[in-house]
């Protein structure tokens, strides 16, 4: 906060850095230069271990929600992973020979996404290595990823200008969801537009609404539409 610089390593300490990232607990701070890696304590500086991923070139680190696997994307198509505690390898999820440039843990830290130079992202699993999803998400690079609490939806940033979501919820889900709401709609339409043309005024019928006894998912709706028949009326 006051401006002060504490160096972190002495040998290290001129080369470029292309990536670092924080422990959840703060204790410990991960950083690359190109193809080597560094795990420092944040309140002693010392270096608690050192590791490499030659050939490959570094572009991003990320912890683990749990602070026990510290990940590496690399640009030979591999995520490299070490135990946090240790510096001991763990198995590397090994996609195409593609660069990969993000990375993002879920909060429960059970899936990882990571983006590559091709556009695409890849879901893990963290336990087993497995990729599970392939999303053909952008037309160049994916270069930033992160995870919405809970984990069901995803952000991506792309070289080709875009921000774009992604829901894990099956799509047949979401398309029942999508149906119900519409069937809820043309059920509830007549009865809004009656008390509508009853009370004159959308303020009274929301009023009504919010203490009638009534299902909620019903409610919504049926407020929903008090406002979208406001505004068509104020806009005649």
């Amino acid at each position: 906060n006051d401006g002060s610089v504490t160096p972190l390593g002495a040998r290290e300490a001129m080369s470029e850095k292309t990536a670092l990232a924080l422990s959840p607990d703060g204790q410990a701070v991960a950083y690359a230069d190109t193809t080597s890696l560094w795990l420092r304590s944040t309140t002693t500086g010392t270096l608690l271990w050192s590791a490499n991923s030659k050939p490959a070139r570094i572009t991003e680190l990320k912890f683990s929600p749990d602070g026990k696997t510290v990940a590496a994307a690399c640009v030979d198509g591999l995520v490299r992973r070490w135990h946090a505690e240790s510096g001991r390898p763990r198995p590397s999820l090994r996609g195409p020979n593609l660069r990969v440039y993000a990375l993002a843990y879920t909060d429960d830290g059970k899936r990882m996404a990571s983006g590559s130079r091709d556009g695409t992202i890849r879901l893990w699993d963290t336990e087993t290595g497995e990729n599970t999803i392939v999303i053909r998400a952008h037309d160049d690079y994916v270069h930033a990823l992160a995870f919405a609490p809970g984990g069901e939806t995803l952000y991506s940033g792309s070289g080709d200008g875009t921000v774009r979501s992604w829901s894990r919820r099956p799509f047949a889900e979401r398309w029942a969801e999508r149906v119900d709401m519409l069937e809820r709609r043309t059920r509830l339409r007549a009865t809004v537009e009656k008390q509508m043309q009853a009370l004159r005024n959308p303020e009274a019928v929301a009023v009504h609404l919010q203490e009638a006894e009534m299902d909620p998912k019903d409610r919504m709706v049926a407020l929903d539409l008090v406002l979208e028949l406001s505004e068509a009326g104020d806009s005649k």
